[in-house]
């Protein structure tokens, strides 16, 4: 993998009302009635105050990431940039369906070319990230870039920035924590 000329940073969206009720939320009309609890709140300005430098910021556009990345701007007097392509992983009809029959259904259908009926696969999540990545190193020269989004979108770009086999994780990396994406 070529060396990229920005830093990347990744943040999964703080503790989300959908978090709490362990209930699905990938489409975008669902998003909108989950945004960050209290909790999510205090753990993402605690993060932020430590990472207050950034000089661009991009955005899922779900209401929780939102939420999330204005914090973000505020420590770093930025604005936030939302774009389509770092949605959530969109897995169709389990979208407002409990997180345990998600997981347990996709405990069968793990191939990360499986998709998802209304939905998408997770290399489909992985291509548009990549794409995202690759428009944005384009645009970008020596910059600290924030990407705000989801769980699995989040894990898949760790996995692709270490070159290693996409996967999907039993359990999703920690709300509100700020990775660098060390690409191998």
């Amino acid at each position: 993998m070529e060396k990229f000329k920005n830093q990347f940073f990744i943040v999964r969206h703080g503790e989300a009302k959908n978090n709490v009720d362990k209930v699905i939320s990938c489409k975008i009309d669902t998003q909108k009635h989950h945004g960050l609890t209290d909790l999510g709140q205090k753990q993402v300005q605690d993060e932020a105050e430590k990472y207050c430098d950034f000089d661009v910021i991009f955005s899922s556009p779900a209401r929780r990431t939102l939420e999330t990345a204005e914090i973000f701007c505020r420590t770093s007097g930025l604005d936030v940039i939302d774009d389509s392509r770092l949605q959530e992983f969109d897995v169709g009809d389990f979208d407002g369906k409990s997180v345990s029959d998600y997981k347990l259904f996709f405990k069968i259908h793990s191939d990360p070319n499986y998709e998802f009926e209304n939905g998408e696969s997770l290399q489909a999540v992985l291509d548009r990230m990549q794409t995202f990545i690759l428009d944005v190193e384009k645009k970008y020269h020596n910059k600290k870039i924030l990407i705000v989004t989801h769980g699995t979108p989040l894990e898949l770009l760790l996995d692709w920035s270490q070159n290693k086999k996409l996967t999907k994780r039993d359990e999703c990396l920690p709300n509100a924590k700020v990775y660098k994406l060390d690409f191998a």
